[in-house]
């Protein structure tokens, strides 16, 4: 009889066993900053992109929001203690955070969204155990400079707030774009910081407008920008997703934006995460990953040939392969490319 209670206590402890192992407990931790899931950007469309996983692979989602920035230890000591399968941080603010978790914790996976975990900017990352999420921001220049060229008739500006590579990489995609369509179109390139006194930008941008400029893409939020733009009837392109709520005064300028898809991208790195492909990298999402999207927010502006326009080149980046300029130096070489026979016709 002791025999056979033996048995079936050591069957029932390895049915516990087997069942601990079953996919639904595998889990995953989703580190927002403190403006939680519904902050209508970073925050919510990783959680989009992490909802979508969890129905095809199966997982524990939860969500650790902290109060505030002094917080960001507190919350992600705690997350590294419950030893999840996976730890996704939403907000590129958190990058510094994200960085010392992921190099005092090796044997943890995380995915950081926005960001390179670079935080010395020399090209590599500083933990080996991140997989970063990032954009190859001169296409969305790109896109935008095609609409821009089409929209003109010979005159056109970028705005950028700080004259990092990455604003660069948006600026000669930018210019690549309005070359394409029409070369004859010059483009005014200037850096204005957002802190900068709205008015003072204001006069700034009026005076560019005076000057001939005809439209305006900017990653710039200071309203002086969009005022200028308004009182003057000029469109303004903005980038990256619909932020026009968020533009006090002088949002009526706003006329269309690129949008990147962060929830697909998410969705794509817990897709390599289960299927075996995940590895600590910097890894660029493009049109091709079907990672960018547009949004027409003033159709009275761009118009349905516009639009046209702006499909055919995006089906071009995502079905061709030719290089969009990241840097200065690249566009200099730049050869601007014609669309495929395929295209036109569509």
């Amino acid at each position: 009889m002791k025999k056979i209670l033996v048995v079936l206590i050591s069957i029932f402890i390895i049915i516990m066993s087997l069942t601990s192992c079953k996919k639904s407990d595998k889990t995953i931790i989703l580190i927002t900053d403190e403006a939680g899931i519904n902050d209508g950007y970073y925050n919510q469309l990783t959680y989009d992109g992490l909802k979508k996983a969890a129905s095809e692979f199966d997982f524990n989602l939860v969500v650790s929001t902290p109060k505030n920035s002094s917080q960001y230890d507190v919350v992600f000591q705690d997350v590294v203690d419950q030893n999840p399968n996976l730890i996704v941080i939403s907000n590129p603010d958190m990058e510094a955070t994200a960085v010392a978790y992921a190099k005092n914790n090796p044997d943890l996976d995380f995915v950081l969204v926005e960001s390179s975990a670079d935080l010395n900017l020399d090209g590599v990352q500083d933990a080996t155990n991140i997989y970063s999420i990032r954009f190859q921001q001169s296409q969305e220049g790109f896109i935008s400079g095609v609409l821009a060229a089409a929209l003109a008739v010979n005159h056109v500006a970028f705005i950028g707030a700080n004259e990092f590579n990455s604003y660069i990489q948006y600026e000669s995609g930018f210019r690549a774009g309005v070359t394409t369509i029409n070369p004859s179109v010059s483009v005014d390139v200037i850096y204005i910081k957002e802190s900068t006194a709205s008015d003072q930008v204001q006069a700034q941008v009026a005076q560019m407008i005076q000057n001939g400029v005809q439209v305006i893409f900017t990653i710039n939020k200071n309203t002086g920008i969009y005022t200028a733009a308004q009182e003057a009837g000029i469109p303004v392109i903005i980038c990256d997703y619909d932020y026009s709520g968020q533009i006090t005064t002088g949002k009526k300028s706003i006329a269309f934006t690129t949008e990147k898809k962060i929830d697909q991208a998410v969705f794509i790195a817990v897709s390599d995460y289960f299927n075996g492909l995940f590895k600590g990298q910097i890894k660029y999402f493009t049109f091709a990953d079907d990672c960018f999207g547009y949004k027409i927010i003033e159709k009275s502006v761009v118009t349905d040939d516009a639009e046209t326009l702006i499909i055919a080149w995006a089906a071009e980046l995502k079905n061709r392969t030719f290089t969009v300029p990241d840097t200065r130096a690249q566009y200099n070489t730049f050869a601007p490319p014609q669309l495929t026979v395929q295209d036109q016709a569509e």
